[in-house]
């Protein structure tokens, strides 16, 4: 097992609980679920340019380093102007739709139509983005030595989720099923409260989630007991960074699946615990570990704002502390937007990009997803924000070479470090593919 270690400064709970009080929000609901279990939840969809609620349906919806696929949603909210959102695009018997919602697309339309059957959201995405995607993540699946359920792996198969969502094409699922049905649909260390561990989770659930039902509750009952567990001993283990991409996704997951909120309670209650140890409010950023002295690893506050909008996708709008996630990813990106590079990449040092001045992709990855994810969804800014996403994905791209390979990932590890360019590593992948998911939508 990984130790997670760090010596940080912790700051005050004054200080940091600040953005991090509960809120109350007002939502206005979106569109119907299909036949999930729980009915359908939606923040509105805004108008003008189409962008999309962060709706999620009910029925339901990484540590080492990485983020996911848009929200699901029961039926397609329709916003005005020149595009949909509440779904990219058709929902079918369980009600699974889209991701949040989308922009008009540059590329026309890429993958065909999938019928109901195969519950997979697909719109008119943008042809070039969807095929850097596939390149990308061929060539992850041609390298063998996949099929651990590990973080790093647990990571990398949230992307290979969002390049099915977004191809349609089976091939991904199939390889999607045959990972987790080797390992029984269960979690590394059996029931365990430790969120590495808990990374797989989230894809077994979204699995589960793209046609829910009797015959396939193996899917979620191989890894509720470890979720279980943690609301039994009130688990305060999420103390590092990455954890927060790891668990909290997959609680929200099941706790959209259950129809409980017990489960979302001790989301929130963990995550303010560890907002209290790991936020910076004078800096908007996150530590590593407590006590980091303004240093701001690139992957670890790329955890952070991808396991929160990883959150975003599936946790109920009109849940209590909904706000407080969303004042999250807000501030979190207005925070990366002064350190972007030229190139379209963040330095491994955020705040001291000459420190380690050259690329570094999995970082990166996951910050252009969230905030990708969060303009889809209508909660930032789409003529500040989609810019940023989009220079992040072209930087992206000077990091895979001509046979798909992702370059430039920073190794296993808890602080900033150079990241060589023939490194590659699976979580940064799927990194890769949930960015390009978001971004296939414009």
């Amino acid at each position: 097992m990984l130790k997670h270690g760090g010596d940080c400064e912790e700051n005050s709970m004054k200080t940091n609980l600040s953005p991090f009080t509960t809120f109350s929000l007002v939502v206005v609901l979106v569109g119907c679920g299909g036949s999930t279990k729980t009915g359908t939840i939606g923040a509105a969809g805004s108008g003008g340019a189409g962008s999309g609620a962060a709706g999620t349906s009910g029925g339901s919806g990484a540590g080492g380093s990485s983020t996911g696929a848009a929200g699901t949603s029961g039926g397609a909210g329709a916003s005005g102007g020149a595009g949909t959102s509440g779904g990219a695009g058709t929902s079918g018997g369980a009600g699974t739709s889209g991701a949040a919602g989308t922009g008009t697309p540059d590329g026309g339309a890429a993958g065909a139509t999938v019928d109901g059957s195969t519950e997979v959201p697909v719109g008119p995405l943008n042809a070039g983005v969807v095929a850097n995607m596939r390149k990308v993540a061929d060539w992850q699946l041609m390298q063998g030595g996949n099929g651990a359920i590990d973080w790093i792996h647990g990571a990398l198969w949230t992307g290979i989720m969002a390049a099915y969502k977004a191809t349609g094409d089976a091939k991904y699922l199939t390889a999607i099923k045959g990972w987790a049905q080797a390992a029984n649909w269960a979690l590394g260390g059996g029931i365990t409260t430790n969120a590495d561990n808990q990374c797989v989770a989230q894809t077994y659930f979204d699995t589960y989630l793209l046609a829910p039902g009797a015959a396939d509750t193996n899917m979620v009952t191989g890894a509720k007991p470890s979720f279980d567990a943690m609301v039994t001993s009130g688990n305060t283990g999420w103390t590092w960074e990455d954890s927060l991409f790891m668990s909290p996704p997959g609680l929200t997951r099941l706790g959209v699946i259950e129809n409980d909120p017990k489960y979302f309670a001790l989301l929130d209650a963990n995550w303010m615990r560890a907002s209290k140890s790991l936020y910076s409010a004078a800096d908007g950023l996150w530590c590593r570990d407590p006590n980091c002295n303004g240093t701001y690893w690139a992957r670890g506050v790329g955890w952070v704002i991808a396991g929160t909008a990883r959150v975003l996708e599936l946790l109920p709008a009109t849940e209590a502390n909904y706000a407080m996630y969303a004042t999250n990813l807000k501030t979190i990106a207005a925070a990366l937007k002064p350190w972007q590079g030229t190139d379209g990449l963040w330095r491994s040092d955020i705040t001291h990009p000459a420190r380690f001045p050259g690329p570094e992709s999995s970082g990166t990855a996951f910050m252009t997803f969230a905030i990708a994810w969060g303009v889809n969804a209508g909660i930032l800014d789409r003529a500040t924000y989609q810019p940023i996403a989009q220079k992040g994905w072209d930087g992206l791209l000077t990091c895979v070479d001509a046979s798909g390979k992702l370059g430039y990932v920073q190794g296993v590890g808890g602080a900033p470090a150079t990241a060589p360019a023939g490194n590659s590593q699976p979580y940064a992948v799927g990194a890769f593919l949930l960015a390009g998911a978001e971004v296939a939508k414009w």
